[in-house]
């Protein structure tokens, strides 16, 4: 699995190819991901390549070659309004399952209780995270409480310091948290819903 910083190396690399059509240098990439040592940035694209990312071309100045990463795209064919006929008339677009699913900074959790389901989320649900240990405020995220409690809640950071965990569930109240008492484990991407009565 990438660390943070490998994996914002690989997303400027990723970025910057797709843009100018040529890989970035070492230097390009300090600059762009905010490091001063070009040293720790080589690391990072030497992690990258040992882990399969992308590849190094010897002697050669911009040496980096991205590796085609196989995908799996669903088709979204139309929307769907309850009680009305289908709309198919949009033009059709790509949903990319393998970066939904199959990025490597993300994840799966299940979902045990209902403190959620006003965000739309529900006991047994399959929740996507992402790994993120800066959130933004007002994101939802998932926490560990005093290091042994999980919880999934919106994220309020507060001007005193302290943060703010808030039920999506008008019958449970927000609780007040200082800042050591919370690890912020990721944010939430999205629910894969499986309907195991009708299997």
């Amino acid at each position: 699995m990438l660390t943070v910083s490998e994996r914002k190396t690989f997303d400027f690399i990723k970025k910057y190819i797709k843009k100018n059509n040529i890989a970035p240098t070492i230097s390009e990439i300090a600059k762009g991901i905010e490091i001063k040592s070009r040293g720790v940035v080589h690391r990072y694209v030497q992690a990258l390549a040992a882990s399969g990312k992308l590849e190094i071309i010897p002697n050669k100045r911009r040496n980096i070659r991205l590796v085609e990463e196989t995908t799996h795209k669903i088709l979204l064919t139309g929307k769907i309004h309850d009680g009305q006929l289908l709309d198919e008339a949009f033009q059709q677009d790509e949903f990319n399952v393998t970066d939904f699913l199959l990025n490597e900074n993300r994840y799966a959790l299940k979902v045990v209780g209902n403190t959620m389901i006003e965000e739309g989320i529900f006991d047994g649900d399959l929740v996507i995270g992402e790994h993120c240990v800066q959130p933004q405020n007002g994101q939802v995220v998932i926490a560990i409480i005093d290091q042994k409690t999980a919880t999934i809640k919106r994220l309020q950071q507060n001007p005193d310091g302290t943060l703010t965990l808030l039920p999506v569930y008008s019958r449970l109240l927000p609780q007040v948290y200082q800042k050591h008492q919370i690890e912020i484990r990721g944010i939430f991407i999205g629910i894969l819903r499986l309907d195991l009565k009708s299997s």
